[in-house]
C-alpha cells in the first residue's frame, strides 16, 4: 500500500475519531485548565468554576461504579454553590474585577474576529466593568439649563434655536395616532416618556433621590448609545439613564430622535454626557457587550418608543 493511500485512510480515521467526540464539545471545558495569562482575577474564577464543575463530574462518574449509598445531589449542586459564591459572598471589589475582566477578554475576541474597522479600545476604569472608548463625552455643568423639549421626528430637525426656547420639531412622530415619546427638561424635573405611556420623571434639582421617581436611584449620566448590527442594514438608537456607579436606571428607544438635542437636554438637567457607538453581532437579550457595559440595576425601567 503507498504512503499516498495509508496518508488517506489515517485522515478517515481522523474525522471519523473527531465526529465520535463532536458531543464532548460542550462540555470539554470541564477538563480544561482555564489558560495561562489571563487577568489574575478572571483565571482565579474559571479556576473555581472548573474545579467545581470537575469535582462534581468525577463524584457523578464514580457513584454508578462504587455502588455508594450516599445521594448524587450534593455533587450536582457544587456548581451551584461556586456560582453563588461568586455572586454573593466574595468581596465587591473582587466580583468587579472579574467582571471588567471578563469584559476585556470578550473585547479581545471580538477583535480577534471581526474587520480592523469594527476594532474596540477597552477603557476598565470607566463606568461599572469598564467600558469602550465614547465617541463623544462631556462633564455635567455646574448649573441647570432652561426648560427644553424634543420629539422624534420624520425630518431632519431644524436649527438649533435659542437657549430660551424649547426644542420643537416641525414634524412629530404620532405612528398609528399614538402619542409621539418624548424626552423634556422642565426646569426641575428630566422626563422621559414612550409612545405607549411608559412615563419616567425624576427631580433633579432635589440634593437627594426623588422619592416619587420610578427609578432605583438618582440618575448622573445620560447616555446616547448607537448600535449597528454586523451584517443589517438597520441601527439602533438608546437613551440610557446611568445612577453614579455606572449601573443603568433606564433605558428608552430613541429611534427618530437627534442625538444633539438630547446632548443639550442633558446639559440642561446637569448630566454626564457619553455617546457610545458600536457595531456586533446579534446579542441575545440580557447578554453581550452593551449588557456588560452597562449593567442593568435592580429596578431597571424600560420607556418603549414608537
Amino acid at each position: 500500500m503507498g504512503d499516498g493511500m495509508i496518508g488517506l485512510l489515517r485522515a478517515r480515521l481522523a474525522r471519523r475519531a473527531g465526529a465520535s467526540r463532536s458531543w464532548l464539545r460542550p462540555v470539554r471545558w470541564i477538563w480544561r485548565l482555564p489558560e495561562r495569562g489571563l487577568p489574575d482575577a478572571l483565571r482565579l474564577r474559571l479556576l473555581s468554576r472548573w474545579i467545581a464543575w470537575r469535582t462534581a463530574a468525577v463524584l457523578v462518574l464514580l457513584w454508578p461504579l462504587t455502588g455508594a449509598s450516599w445521594p448524587v445531589w450534593p455533587a450536582l449542586a457544587l456548581p451551584l454553590l461556586d456560582l453563588v459564591l461568586w455572586l454573593t459572598v466574595l468581596p465587591e471589589p473582587l466580583r468587579l474585577a472579574v467582571r471588567t475582566a471578563g469584559l476585556g477578554e470578550e473585547i479581545r475576541r471580538m477583535n480577534a474576529h471581526s474587520l480592523p474597522r469594527y476594532a474596540l479600545g477597552f477603557d476598565p476604569d470607566r463606568g461599572r466593568n469598564g467600558r469602550i472608548p465614547a465617541r463623544d463625552s462631556e462633564p455635567a455643568p455646574t448649573h441647570f439649563g432652561e426648560p427644553l423639549g424634543v420629539f422624534p421626528t420624520r425630518l431632519p430637525p431644524p436649527q438649533a434655536p435659542s437657549d430660551r426656547r424649547p426644542v420643537t420639531p416641525a414634524t412629530p412622530w404620532t405612528g398609528n395616532g399614538r402619542a409621539a415619546s418624548e424626552v423634556k427638561w422642565t426646569g426641575h424635573s428630566l422626563v422621559l416618556s414612550g409612545a405607549t405611556g411608559a412615563l419616567v420623571q425624576v427631580n433633579l434639582e432635589q440634593p437627594g433621590h426623588d422619592a416619587g421617581s420610578r427609578l432605583a436611584a438618582r440618575p448622573t449620566e445620560l447616555v446616547w448609545l448607537k448600535e449597528h448590527r454586523v451584517g443589517e442594514y438597520r441601527d439602533e438608537f438608546s437613551i440610557l439613564l446611568l445612577d453614579a456607579t455606572g449601573r443603568r436606571l433606564a433605558t428608552m428607544a430613541a429611534t427618530g430622535f437627534d442625538e444633539q438635542y438630547i446632548r443639550r437636554i442633558a446639559a440642561a438637567a446637569r448630566l454626564d454626557w457619553n455617546a457610545y457607538e458600536v457595531a456586533l453581532p446579534r446579542e441575545l437579550p440580557g447578554r453581550g457587550l452593551v449588557h456588560r457595559m452597562f449593567p442593568p440595576r435592580r429596578g431597571h425601567v424600560w420607556v418603549r418608543g414608537l
